[in-house]
């Protein structure tokens, strides 16, 4: 049986035992070692690196799952390359989940090597209370230790599930977002809380209000009725330290928490202050395994939300992370099928030369920092566009795939060069998946069978869609090649021109990733101009839609989509955004001018819609910006003559100002959301 804990005992500080790997701050030993007499020891802590007793950000980690480091990994990193500025992680263990000695040495290293200037502690704690008594408990050590945060951010790992899955990337899914949230708290004086959206939950939030996941799983398709009688009674007394009357008698209607439990927080938040003070006088009761220990940790998990609320303090919520993808153009290199059909050495730069039109963007000279009018053959390229479209916020490419079941092409695979160059030397060094463009080449490249066809789509037979898998099991394998849940992603630009073929070779395709060691296969089309006439195949047999801009812009909402389309029919959608349209080099009608300016504005204001529709149903935020470098049609993000960098510096400050939805502070029992 556990030894009884007097009431009076005090929290024992996170600090027992102590091993110091920094010999770079002496005085942290002799800082963190103090002891007071009568303390009650609750965690062990394993190791610790104190660099910073002032920092910026507070990464504070409940970890009851052995799965932990998956969990984990990505928003650490994402996490500590969002600034320089000295950042904490503070890691803690419960309920037997803590590490091997060489795994914590390897957690320390891997932090120490991502940020020089981090503090890291990592604690074990044996049947404490799982999350946010324990997050408090972390939080008091290490003020009362000497290391304080302006922000920090409240992670719970716990099982895998949606729930858990919307927090990372809605909190953490990537340095641009984490510094989206710091600009928001800079920007904003009175928030103090930003969580994922559609997780703030309180006993009027209606369903659309609510991320699909948490309706689903939290609450069981239910509303949720307020806390029990136990945790009640529990945020009224913490409430009444924190306010005084102020608001005692709307506490149970107003009850407010974050399904999930993650979220950022303004470390001075008097709640969170009031919480913290009160942990050593908790600390008995929540060791208890009884239910007055759960309705304390109820009330504990309520509280700050409530109180924040009572006090007229601001609350948002943040949508997943945008995960750009560029759609990417693999010409630009000798290709025999356009040398035979308009010239030796035929590049769509020459065509870009040869226009004599007005009012092109040409590609940025190198002398200028930009590419030039490149060879995607030369592998210092591909990795000088890689290394532009990390630093501005492109997550991935999606390379325009090629293949062709009628006469006519060298090989089935036409411009097959630049993916497979990508495969074996490894640049673009980013995540990347394809986009099957399955029309007919014709001399306009247009994709209209109608016109002069240099190239038919026929799409073949078993034998042929065999074929064309075995083609690409060896990029699927690839470990940067995109997957969902252990599905690659393959794109078909207009399925609906398979007709009849589109089922049975989906089904082959799929029984044949299966034997490859996939989980099948997540098969995504693209909605476009074209969208009204062809949307006749069966919706079903896909898994999403991707808006595909600038083709999608009368449909989607202009530059950028701002919201979900009627008529897609498949389970997922993904929007978009066009850099602009010029069809006059391949003979083509058509133009949409955008600025980089337009090109942010736009961006912004999608991305708040994000916010405003947490209802979305997608497993990762994916967003389609045509495109990285379709430079004969007048989309591209790469760097041009007329506006230098603008459209990656704009893709870069839009997704760093992500706004959050801030819900209105009620001072009475009404909770409906705030606009944007």
């Amino acid at each position: 049986m556990r030894e009884a804990v007097s009431p009076q005992a005090t929290l024992c500080s996170l600090i027992c035992g102590l091993v110091l790997v920094d010999a770079q701050v002496p005085e942290a030993a002799t800082l963190l070692e103090h002891r007071e007499e009568g303390e009650v020891r609750l965690a062990e802590v394993r190791r610790y690196v104190l660099r910073a007793r002032n920092a910026r950000l507070g990464l504070f980690v409940q970890i009851g799952h052995h799965d932990w480091a998956s969990q984990i990994s990505h928003c650490l990193e994402e996490v500590l390359s969002a600034t320089d500025e000295p950042t904490g992680v503070h890691l803690n263990f419960v309920n037997g989940t803590a590490p091997s000695d060489d795994e914590v040495e390897e957690l320390l290293g891997y932090v120490q090597g991502k940020h020089s200037k981090a503090n890291i502690f990592v604690t074990n704690s044996a049947g404490a209370a799982a999350d946010m008594p324990q997050f408090l408990m972390q939080l008091d050590s290490a003020t009362r230790g000497g290391v304080d945060y302006d922000i920090v951010l409240k992670l719970r790992v716990s099982p895998r599930d949606d729930v858990q899955q919307l927090a990372s990337q809605a909190l953490c899914g990537t340095r641009f977002h984490v510094r989206s949230v710091l600009n928001a708290f800079a920007d904003r004086p009175s928030l103090d809380l930003i969580a994922p959206a559609g997780t703030i939950v309180d006993r009027k939030t209606s369903s659309k209000h609510l991320a699909p996941a948490v309706f689903n799983k939290v609450l069981g398709n239910r509303s949720w009725a307020g806390p029990s009688a136990g945790s009640a009674k529990g945020v009224r007394s913490l409430l009444l330290m924190n306010t005084g009357n102020v608001g005692l008698n709307e506490a149970e209607d107003l009850a407010t928490y974050v399904a999930g439990g993650s979220f950022w927080l303004r470390r001075q938040a008097e709640p969170l202050k009031t919480a913290v003070a009160a942990i050593p006088r908790l600390a008995p009761l929540i060791q208890r395994r009884d239910e007055e220990a759960r309705s304390l940790e109820l009330a504990l998990e309520c509280f700050v939300t409530t109180a924040l609320r009572l006090r007229g303090r601001g609350l948002a919520t943040m949508p997943s992370a945008p995960k750009v993808i560029a759609m990417y153009y693999p010409q630009f290199h000798q290709v025999p099928e356009l040398e035979k059909f308009f010239g030796d050495g035929y590049t769509d730069w020459k065509a870009l030369e040869d226009f004599k039109g007005q009012g092109l963007r040409k590609p940025l000279s190198e002398e200028r920092g930009g590419l030039g009018f490149y060879d995607l053959m030369k592998r210092q390229v591909r990795s000088r566009q890689a290394n532009l479209a990390k630093q501005h916020g492109v997550h991935g490419f999606s390379y325009y795939h090629y293949w062709f079941g009628g006469e006519g092409g060298h090989n089935k695979s036409v411009m097959w060069k630049v993916p497979y160059q990508v495969l074996h030397d490894g640049q673009p060094n980013l995540p990347y998946f394809f986009t099957w463009a399955n029309e007919p080449w014709t001399r306009k490249f247009s994709g209209q069978a109608g016109e002069d066809v240099l190239i038919p789509q026929t799409y073949g037979d078993r034998e042929a869609w065999e074929e064309h898998f075995e083609h690409l099991v060896q990029y699927f394998k690839d470990h940067r090649y995109m997957k969902i849940d252990n599905k690659p992603i393959f794109a078909i630009l207009r399925p609906q021109l398979l007709e009849g073929k589109l089922e049975p070779m989906l089904k082959v395709w799929r029984s044949m990733a299966l034997q490859k060691g996939f989980s099948g296969l997540y098969i995504l089309s693209s909605v476009g101009r074209r969208f009204y006439e062809e949307h006749n195949y069966k919706a079903d047999l896909l898994d999403g839609a991707f808006h595909n801009a600038p083709s999608c812009r009368d449909l989607c909402g202009g530059v950028a989509s701002n919201r979900d389309l009627f008529l897609v029919k498949e389970p997922h959608q993904y929007w978009g955004a066009a850099t602009g349209f010029d069809g006059r080099v391949h003979g083509n009608s058509g133009a949409l001018h955008v600025t980089p300016k337009d090109f942010q504005h736009a961006l912004v204001g999608s991305f708040a819609n994000m916010t405003a529709m947490p209802q979305r149903h997608v497993p990762e935020n994916l967003f389609f910006v045509g495109s990285w470098n379709h430079w004969a049609e007048q989309h591209a993000l790469e760097p041009d003559e007329t506006y230098v960098f603008g459209y990656l510096q704009a893709l870069r400050n839009a997704l760093e100002h992500v706004k959050p939805l801030e819900l209105e502070a009620r001072h009475s029992g009404s909770t409906t959301q705030a606009t944007a």
